[in-house]
């Protein structure tokens, strides 16, 4: 799931292609790297696979953020003043 940073970054960069007309050539771009791309994620799979597995041991399990509904909306208030 994107983060709403992440839309904004996207959002930004298809504006700057429609804004500079490069839309045919990110388009043509993104579909001849395709393979390159699937190429490199094979080729390091075997390495950051188990690298992975490592760190999911090393640091457990991950333990989310759980506030209340005073502190939401005190978030909330903070960030619209």
């Amino acid at each position: 799931m994107l983060a709403s940073n992440d839309w904004l970054i996207a959002l930004h960069c298809i504006g700057l292609d429609w804004l500079l007309g490069l839309t045919h050539v990110s388009a043509a771009v993104g579909y001849y790297s395709v393979w390159f791309v699937w190429g490199f994620l094979v080729l390091l799979l075997p390495l950051s696979y188990p690298i992975s597995k490592i760190l999911d041991l090393l640091l457990g399990r991950e333990i989310g953020t759980v506030y209340s509904k005073e502190e939401v909306r005190l978030a909330r208030s903070n960030s619209l003043a």
